[in-house]
């Protein structure tokens, strides 16, 4: 006797189950600011206006640390400009802007 599987084809998440789903996070200040506490997936991180003379540092990192760099956007960024990072973090995602840098981080 044979038996048949069924299941649904197009089973969606939940609307509040937010694992794997794109999110933002906008900074306006020079400040250092953890984004991310855990694995993630860093996609991109736009420029919105402000200063657009200070540099913008990325980390894989949480809390204090700052010795895993992921990368470092230098001065005088163009309002618009989208860096694509693309890259997974393992420890959380820290970034740090040293003066008042509007821009934001896409990440999941």
């Amino acid at each position: 006797m044979a038996y048949l599987e069924t299941r649904k084809i197009d089973q969606r998440p939940s609307i509040n189950d937010m694992s794997g789903r794109r999110r933002y996070t906008n900074i306006g200040t020079a400040a250092t600011t953890d984004i991310c506490d855990g694995p993630g997936r860093l996609h991109s991180i736009v420029i919105n206006g402000g200063t657009l003379t200070g540099t913008i540092t990325i980390y894989d990192e949480r809390g204090t640390g700052t010795t895993t760099k992921i990368g470092t956007i230098g001065a005088n960024q163009v309002v618009g400009m989208n860096f694509t990072y693309e890259c997974d973090f393992k420890t959380g995602l820290r970034i740090t802007a040293s003066a008042n840098v509007d821009y934001t981080v896409v990440w999941t």
